[in-house]
């Protein structure tokens, strides 16, 4: 089954590859949220609790700098293949929070944009 990833979970992957690649290291928990524009460390952390139960990184507790990608060449991934959409399903939601779907499937992953 495809692994799930939000914006947000998206945009640390990719900055994670990126940063390894230039520097040869992963960034500071600060550097992550100095990127994404966040102040609080625990969002970070939050993050990437999740990406490590889904499989994509692996945390090593107690080092500075201590977070691995499991698949180097998921941050590469980044344009993926766009679906328009087919139809609508007219449930608890709102129309116009559907205009703005867009589902983007990448080999192995799914991102799901609203």
């Amino acid at each position: 089954m495809a692994t799930v990833l939000y914006r947000r979970q998206k945009q640390i992957v990719n900055f994670l590859n990126r940063y390894i690649e230039k520097f040869g290291h992963a960034p500071t928990l600060v550097e992550i949220a100095k990127h994404l524009g966040v102040r609080s460390l625990a969002t970070v952390h939050e993050h990437l609790q999740v990406l490590e139960k889904k499989g994509l990184i692996k945390k090593i507790s107690g080092i500075s700098r201590g977070i691995e990608l499991i698949d180097q060449g998921i941050g590469k991934l980044v344009k993926g293949i766009e679906l328009p959409i087919l139809g609508f399903i007219w449930a608890l939601l709102q129309p116009e929070l559907l205009l703005n779907l867009i589902l983007t499937l990448i080999p192995g992953l799914l991102f799901l944009t609203i």
